[in-house]
């Protein structure tokens, strides 16, 4: 008896591990995109704007700046139609050439991991530029659905960054996908 108490607790414990972070609650202080396909959530004190940088555009939503002289904060978010088959995509594979890409672009103290979100795996990479000027952070999320490459980019300073993961994360785990 004390044998399948244990193995029930056990079984309990993972289950419900399991469903730690999968639910998350938009806050009522953020407003949706919503696109053909596919939407994201965002707060609606930040601005968004649409540039035609290739076909399928490019969204920039930026963060009101707190001081003048810092870079805005943004979030750029590309939706690339690509002919590819997902069955033939690792993410560990992206994960890897996400992680070169960085290094090869000069960034240190670059992280990745591959991470599950509501609507499917993600690839994610972290790292810092270090300049003359300033310390910037990128952080990038990339998502794969038949024939689209969902690409979302953070870009600001590790101060931004420590004021704004919250968000960040939020916005990254948004996105539905019809």
């Amino acid at each position: 008896m004390k044998r399948i108490t244990h193995y029930i607790s056990v079984i309990f414990s993972v289950l419900l591990l399991a469903g730690c972070g999968s639910d998350f609650t938009i806050p009522d202080t953020y407003t949706t995109y919503n696109a053909e396909g596919w939407s994201f959530s965002y707060p609606a004190d930040w601005s968004l704007e649409e540039q035609t940088f290739h076909e399928d555009g490019t969204l920039f939503v930026t963060v009101p700046a707190e001081d003048e002289d810092v870079i805005p904060a943004t979030i750029a978010i590309a939706p690339l139609s690509i002919d590819f088959d997902v069955e033939d995509i690792s993410y560990e594979g992206v994960l890897e050439t996400i992680e070169e890409s960085f290094a090869g672009n000069g960034f240190q103290n670059v992280e990745g991991k591959v991470l599950k979100y509501p609507y499917g795996s993600v690839a994610r990479v972290s790292g810092t530029s270090i300049t003359a000027q300033t310390e910037l952070y990128l952080d990038q999320m990339q998502h794969l659905r038949e024939g689209h490459y969902y690409v979302a980019t953070f870009t600001g300073t590790l101060g931004q960054r420590d004021r704004l993961m919250k968000d960040i994360d939020l916005i990254y785990r948004s996105f539905t996908f019809e």
